[in-house]
């Protein structure tokens, strides 16, 4: 566990003030909810972790759902009699619950795994299915694996989306390190079709058919890297929030942090993505708009940094763009120009041959004329 180090109560309510709530859809708000309660649990259990009574396998499974009281989506023989739980006092790190997406209402269907993350995961594998939101808490690692409605169970159960809860103390958090961390989400979510984030973006069509990127790709690598920082640095001392309006436009993530004497630093990180369906023209006029958006985002007071973060989807990145670092430098703005892999369409499906038993058609023979 990082030192905790405590910061001005004002400064706090200063940068919380004109921070915008998160936003997102409720699956990504229901993940951040549920790196907050980790981050909270882990400072309510400090003495027990340090004592080493938190076990390397504990595990708590927490299964999304808008009504957890009425619509659990787990075997009946499991939902007789849930216990109602209460967040705020850090007792859930066990079994299996089910919460809303604020954890205001929460359930424990089972008390406890007796193995551990093994059995949370043969759980996983016989009682949930694909379309539903779901994150497994390892309690004495640190870690979030979140699982995205849409995602195969068995592929999941492979490589699992992985939110680390590190706390990072404010005055250790600077420019370079949020770069480095920029780096490393690419490296993990984003780099491959097959990454945590970037195969909840493609859609992969049957060959001759190109892969395509979805609708508004930006939207996915926003809310996912809004996650993955929530879980880095400690509430209260580095603030991540999403699309927050300025002056100057809606800058996509913001990150709020303070420095050893307390005084408080925003950097601004602008979004984009390069469709594989436009051309190279337009995929430049839109990189050229993003170091453009953060230049301006920089004239915000106490704003000491600005990250451009371009991801390349075009299906040919031969094509360089020379010019892009040059109009960065210019504008002070660090360019991240990270690629991304497109997609191979799926093979097409051969056609099943007739069964070798089948009794072929008799032909037709036409009939003789009627006698007059």
């Amino acid at each position: 566990m990082v030192n905790q180090q405590l910061i001005n109560p004002q400064d706090v309510a200063d940068a919380v003030s004109d921070l915008s709530l998160v936003s997102g859809t409720p699956q990504e708000r229901f993940f951040q909810s549920l790196v907050d309660y980790f981050i909270q649990w882990s400072a309510a259990n400090a003495p027990s972790i340090i004592a080493g009574q938190v076990k390397n396998s504990q595990a708590l499974l927490v299964i999304y759902s808008e009504s957890p009281r009425l619509e659990p989506r787990l075997p009946a023989e499991l939902c007789k009699n849930p216990e109602d739980v209460f967040p705020s006092l850090y007792t859930l790190d066990d079994g299996v619950a089910v919460a809303n997406v604020s954890l205001a209402e929460v359930y424990q269907h089972v008390p406890s795994f007796s193995k551990g993350a093994s059995d949370a995961m043969k759980f996983i594998r016989s009682h949930l299915s694909a379309d539903q939101t779901f994150a497994l808490l390892m309690m004495g690692q640190n870690r979030v694996l979140v699982h995205d409605q849409g995602v195969p169970i068995d592929e999941w159960i492979k490589v699992p989306r992985e939110i680390k809860v590190q706390l990072i103390d404010g005055s250790a958090i600077t420019p370079e390190l949020i770069e480095q961390q920029l780096d490393e989400f690419h490296s993990e979510a984003m780099a491959t079709h097959r990454g945590t984030i970037a195969r909840l973006m493609w859609k992969i069509e049957e060959e001759p058919t190109l892969s395509i990127l979805g609708e508004r790709p930006e939207l996915h690598v926003q809310s996912g890297l809004v996650t993955y920082f929530r879980g880095l640095y400690r509430q209260k001392v580095a603030n991540i929030d999403e699309e927050i309006s300025l002056t100057e436009g809606r800058v996509d993530v913001r990150v709020c942090r303070f420095d050893k004497f307390k005084e408080r630093f925003f950097t601004m990180i602008e979004l984009k993505v390069l469709d594989p369906r436009s051309s190279d023209t337009k995929n430049l006029d839109w990189a050229r708009k993003g170091i453009q958006q953060a230049h301006d985002y920089k004239k915000t007071v106490q704003t000491d940094s600005a990250f451009a973060c371009i991801f390349d989807a075009r299906r040919d990145q031969s094509v360089l763009m020379p010019d892009l670092q040059t109009d960065a430098d210019e504008k002070g703005v660090v360019l991240k120009l990270h690629s991304m892999a497109v997609p191979p369409p799926r093979k097409a499906k051969k056609a099943k041959p007739a069964p070798s038993n089948a009794t072929p058609k008799r032909a037709k023979t036409a009939k003789a004329p009627k006698k007059v």
